[in-house]
């Protein structure tokens, strides 16, 4: 439920994930239309590797650089630290498009109107 919450409060997000210590996705929502997040590995993609990097370091959320959103264009992605009291003990990870985004922006806040 907190999942669907999120994606429909957050413009431009298409996908909200878990991601372990080792980068790979253990759950995502929405399911369909994403089966090729199941066990996606973040870390293969050095934008990804680096922002969880830097998340975790930082104990922070971190923005990635522009990547590739699979299906959606181009786009960034938003990771969390999971922090218990061991440590970091994964990921919260979203990804954003850029298209979708801008529109949703410009919806929001009537720009279209204003020029």
């Amino acid at each position: 439920a907190d999942a669907v919450t999120f994606l429909a409060d957050s413009t431009g997000a298409h996908t909200l994930a878990w991601i372990s210590l080792d980068g790979e996705t253990r759950w995502f929502h929405p399911t369909e239309g994403h089966e090729d997040l199941s066990r996606f590995a973040h870390t293969r993609e050095p934008v990804r590797a680096d922002t969880l990097l830097r998340a975790r370091a930082s104990g922070l959320p971190a923005v990635s650089g522009t990547l590739v959103v699979p299906g959606h264009g181009p786009g960034f992605a938003l990771y969390t630290p999971i922090l218990t009291l061991g440590g970091t003990s994964g990921y919260v990870g979203a990804d954003f498009a850029y298209t979708d985004l801008l529109a949703g922006l410009e919806r929001r806040l009537r720009l279209a109107e204003s020029y």
